[in-house]
């Protein structure tokens, strides 16, 4: 093992990109790709976040910058 973060993010992406789908083109792939990659970064909740989507924390944190950030 080489390093765990990469190594489980091509995990994730083999199990639900490249071993979900029978390709035909390579600009399938792509698209593909760009979706999930907006999915897995921005709108499944983090671990991290208290399991809010990047786009909730960020309402979270402009309502109330102070408290969000000392509970974070």
């Amino acid at each position: 093992m080489q390093n765990g973060f990469i190594e489980r993010f091509n995990r994730l992406y083999r199990e639900a990109v490249l071993d979900a789908y029978l390709f035909f083109e390579l600009n399938d792939v792509r698209k593909l790709t760009n979706e999930w990659i907006e999915e897995y970064n921005y709108k499944r909740p983090h671990e991290s976040l208290g399991n809010l989507t990047p786009k909730e924390w960020k309402e979270k944190v402009l309502k109330n910058p102070i408290s969000t950030v000392l509970t974070v």
